[in-house]
């Protein structure tokens, strides 16, 4: 399994200078709490680098 490289390490975080990270992972949680009740399945964030302009541009046809 190759290392991926970070730009942030958790150790180095610091509220007063990402004030909404925080925020941000407890409504991450909460969001894949409502969904892990409603469907009974556990969803994951994921990144994808390679085809993100793909995906929105299907989404976009899709809609």
């Amino acid at each position: 399994m190759k290392n991926k490289e970070f730009v942030l390490s958790f150790k180095e975080m610091d509220p007063n200078n990402l004030p909404n990270y925080y925020e941000y992972g407890y409504l991450i949680h909460q969001i894949k709490e409502k969904l892990f009740g409603t469907y009974g399945i556990e969803f994951g964030l994921f990144a994808d680098d390679q085809t993100s302009n793909e995906i929105w541009e299907i989404l976009e046809e899709d809609l």
